[in-house]
């Protein structure tokens, strides 16, 4: 939700405002939870491609290090 929309239906509010702000804020944390959640799965998916990557870097560099010793 942007600055202006909260600004917005913030300045709409009249003398049943605490409810409405109220409403807006649970929202609010709503989203901020779904955030949080797609965030962690994203890091989560982020680690396990980096241990992917290193596991096939290992390995390259096993390789390279054979091959190097079998052109000695």
């Amino acid at each position: 939700m942007s600055k202006e929309t909260f600004n917005d239906l913030a300045s709409k509010a009249t003398a049943g405002g605490t409810s409405f702000l109220a409403i807006i804020g649970f929202l609010a944390w709503q989203e901020l939870s779904s955030i949080k959640t797609s965030l962690a799965t994203h890091i989560a998916q982020t680690n396990t491609l980096i241990q992917r990557l290193e596991t096939r870097i290992e390995n390259l560099e096993k390789r390279v290090g054979e091959i190097k010793a079998d052109l000695r």
